[in-house]
């Protein structure tokens, strides 16, 4: 993946990609961020957005 100052950037070719040993790789530390930082929005808010949206659109069909 090349140095600090020469990164490599390119992606991962779909040969790579088969190599790689899922099953071995263990993701408990980024699950445990992943868990510990999400943000689940609240489900009255949501709805109220998605209510504004449709009249929103509602307004802009009828003109």
């Amino acid at each position: 993946f090349g140095s600090a100052k020469h990164p490599d950037c390119r992606g991962i070719t779909v040969d790579e990609l088969q190599k790689i040993q899922f099953d071995r790789l263990d993701f408990t530390n980024f699950y445990e961020d992943l868990m510990n930082n999400q943000k689940i929005p609240d489900s009255g808010v949501l709805t109220q957005k998605v209510k504004e949206q449709i009249a929103d659109q509602l307004k802009q069909a009828g003109q």
